[in-house]
Formats: C-alpha cells, sequence, structure tokens
C-alpha cells in the first residue's frame, strides 16, 4: 500500500478500441500514464500537514534552504582561497572537501526552495530521490577525506599507508555515489525496487558508524601527536632562536591550528554518528520506505528538520576544518 501522495499505477483503459472513438459520456474514465509510478518514501498527507504546521513549515524550509545556502557560499569562499595557496602540498585535498560541501549546500538550497520535499509534485521521482539521498554520499566521503587527510598529517603510528592512496580515494567516493544513485534510479522507475533504498540507507549507516566509531578510537592518539608535536616544535624553536617571538610563533601556529582541527573533527564525527542514528531510525520506523503508514504530521516535521539540522553541523564543520582563513 503506497503512502499517502502516490497514485494509481494501473492503466484500466483498453487500447486500441476495437471500433469508432473511445467511448464519452459519464461512464468513460481518464487514462492514467504507465510511468506514473508512486513515490515510495513516506510523506504525511501534505493539504491537512501544512495546515497543522502553519509557519513552522515555512520555517523548516527557508531556514533550512538558507542555511545550505551559506554553506556553498563559505565551501566556495574556501576553495577560491586555497586555489591561490599554490605551495600547500594537501590543498587539493581541502578543495575536494569543499567542493563535495559545495555540491551538497546547492543541491539541498534547490531543493528547499523550489519544491521542498516535493511536496507539490514538481520534481519526477528520479530526482526527487537524488535531491533527497544526495547528503549521504557526500557527507561520507567528506569525512573520509578529512579523517585520512588527519593521520597522514599527523603520520601516526601503525595505521597502513594504502588508506592515504589516492586510487583508494577516489575509489571510495566513487562507490559512495553509485551506490547512492543506483539505489535512487531503480527506485524511480520500478516502485516495486524501494527495497534498493533500503539497501543504500543499510550501506550509509555502516559507512558512518565505521568512521565515526574509527575517529572516537583515534582521537585520543590524534590529539596527543599534535599537542607534543607541537611542543617538541617550541623547544627547538626556543633552543635555536632564543628571543625571538616572531619565529617560535610562526613555528608554533601550523600545530596549533591541526590541533584544533582534530578537536572541531571530533564534533564532526558525532554529527556523522547522529545522522547515521537517525538513519537507522527512519529504516525501522514509519518512516521507513517499506512503511504502509501515513507518517504524523509533528513526528515527520521533528525528524526532517533533526535531520537537516545535523547535516548543516557536519557541514558547516567540516569547512571550518578545511578552511585556509582560520
Amino acid at each position: 500500500m503506497p503512502p499517502a501522495n502516490t497514485t494509481a499505477r494501473n492503466n484500466t483503459a483498453a487500447w486500441p478500441y476495437p471500433e469508432g472513438e473511445p467511448e464519452s459520456g459519464p461512464e468513460a474514465e481518464p487514462m492514467t500514464p504507465q510511468n506514473d509510478i508512486p513515490f515510495a518514501e513516506p510523506v504525511p498527507d501534505w493539504p491537512t500537514a501544512k495546515i497543522t504546521w502553519g509557519a513552522a513549515w515555512e520555517f523548516n524550509i527557508y531556514f533550512t534552504g538558507a542555511m545550505f545556502a551559506l554553506l556553498s557560499v563559505v565551501a566556495l569562499a574556501n576553495m577560491i582561497q586555497f586555489a591561490r595557496q599554490v605551495g600547500l602540498k594537501s590543498r587539493w585535498y581541502f578543495v575536494a572537501l569543499n567542493f563535495l560541501m559545495l555540491l551538497l549546500g546547492v543541491v539541498r538550497t534547490i531543493f528547499m526552495f523550489v519544491d521542498a520535499y516535493n511536496s507539490n509534485g514538481t520534481f519526477p521521482g528520479v530526482l526527487a530521490y537524488f535531491f533527497i539521498s544526495f547528503g549521504f554520499p557526500s557527507l561520507t566521503s567528506a569525512f573520509y577525506i578529512l579523517f585520512t587527510t588527519l593521520l597522514k598529517a599527523t603520520k601516526l603510528e601503525n595505521i597502513s599507508p594504502k588508506i592515504y592512496d589516492i586510487k583508494v580515494l577516489v575509489g571510495i567516493i566513487s562507490f559512495n555515489y553509485i551506490v547512492a544513485l543506483a539505489g535512487d534510479l531503480i527506485a524511480g522507475l520500478y516502485f516495486e525496487g524501494r527495497v534498493a533504498l533500503l539497501l543504500c540507507q543499510s550501506v550509509f549507516v555502516i559507512w558512518g558508524l565505521v568512521f565515526s566509531i574509527a575517529y572516537f578510537i583515534l582521537f585520543r592518539r590524534l590529539y596527543k601527536k599534535t599537542v607534543s608535536s607541537r611542543k617538541e616544535m617550541t623547544r627547538m624553536s626556543q633552543k635555536m632562536h632564543a628571543g625571538s617571538k616572531g619565529v617560535i610563533a610562526a613555528q608554533e601556529q601550523p600545530r596549533s591550528k591541526m590541533s584544533l582541527g582534530v578537536k572541531v573533527t571530533l564534533l564532526a564525527a558525532v554529527f556523522f554518528l547522529l545522522i547515521s542514528a537517525l538513519n537507522f531510525y527512519g529504516m525501522v520506523s514509519e518512516f521507513s520506505v517499506l512503511t504502509e503508514r501515513t507518517p504524523e504530521a509533528w513526528s515527520w516535521w521533528a525528524y526532517q528538520l533533526t535531520f537537516r539540522l545535523c547535516e548543516l553541523g557536519m557541514g558547516f564543520t567540516i569547512c571550518f576544518v578545511a578552511s585556509p582563513f582560520r
């Protein structure tokens, strides 16, 4: 049984007609396009829900849409500034990070401002699924880049160098987007293929748990590494440049920034874990693509707003760590 906003899938009108013209009059039924596939994502009864929400609906749309637009601006500014820093070896990692956040911000802004959650049916099914699921591959890929960049910069012991390999990096990012797009395409073309969306959600729940928990485990080692390196650098600078405060400050500043980056990335990992938990809850609750229930208006509103705020929190923390301005 499809959700409340779905439409009929079966075309009961016969074609071609055996003789003459089709019947006219009150008994003739309109033709229904065969490609009008029901939408698998559970949504509330839109007309009733929008009346129930009142101004809260506009807040959900325009506040989150404006914040995603701001995320796009911040990411674009970071990319432009990094592109100018020719001497920075790791700049392309940070450009890639910000590019992913730019994409996320632009896609979410369009989705929220043009037709939020496709409540008016503006977007075709495949495109609507794409807008909804785009956050998963973008945030997962960005966090992986950030995590591996910090591991490489701190030269943490007992970490396989293979995770830094550019081929592995490109492979994981490509896998994330292929999985998401494949699920969107299958569900958009075949309603019975909505289970593909559930499989995609499972993949990103696993990724989120693995990456965030791995960072929690390695956080202490990463932070100690940056602090010990900073202390050692300061001690050597004091010996070599006694009385030269400017040189000491210049030597100490990069490690101070790295220590801050490691701590802020911990916050990004917390948001990542929350997103994974929300995603899992959506798989087993009234928000599951396999459910036959229509979600209650306020619970759906709160769930979606919480999801968007966690995406924004993770996006802005990643942009902060990957910023050339701090």
